[in-house]
């Protein structure tokens, strides 16, 4: 591990792609800042058990996927915006992320893995984009133990709200 790394910031033009679990229980690190040079994935792992890791800025925009596992275990990690070309949250994406209280989904994202946010026991209020079905919503309620979703457009005007209740 490297656990005397407090902040990773990634400014070399020519960095396309990080291994996987690069940083992998590095207990120390904080901050993540990232280039848009890299290309479609960040792969599964990448920041797995970093504990201390509370905030990531700029994800690479042409980011396709949050791979899996890739936040797993990052419990003081409290928010994250997803690129808009994101497609997909892998499995255990952000499993056991417990800092997390509010999490927005972009309407690109089509599937999201297995276990992807459970362990997020603060994480009361995942936004969700118009388009998404019922059975998608009910999904996302009884997996992930959320309380409400709030429906947005791609402006993130607030365009309905389905809980639990409306759907037992």
């Amino acid at each position: 591990s490297h656990s005397w790394v407090q902040a990773l910031s990634v400014y070399q033009r020519t960095v396309t792609e990080i291994a996987p679990y690069a940083f992998a229980g590095s207990l120390s690190l904080e901050t993540v800042t990232m280039p848009q040079t890299l290309q479609g994935v960040l792969p599964e792992g990448c920041f797995s058990d970093c504990y201390s890791l509370h905030k990531v800025n700029c994800l690479p925009e042409n980011l396709s996927e949050i791979s899996g596992s890739l936040f797993a275990g990052c419990n003081a990690l409290e928010n994250l915006t997803l690129p808009e070309n994101c497609t997909a949250i892998g499995n255990y994406g952000f499993y056991e992320c417990a800092a997390l209280t509010e999490f927005t989904i972009p309407e690109s994202v089509k599937s999201i893995g297995d276990c992807a946010f459970c362990g997020c026991e603060n994480l009361t209020t995942m936004t969700i984009p118009v388009g998404t079905t019922l059975e998608q919503a009910r999904e996302i309620l009884r997996h992930h133990k959320i309380e409400k979703l709030p429906i947005v457009d791609k402006d993130f005007n607030l365009k309905g709200l389905i809980t639990i209740k409306d759907i037992e």
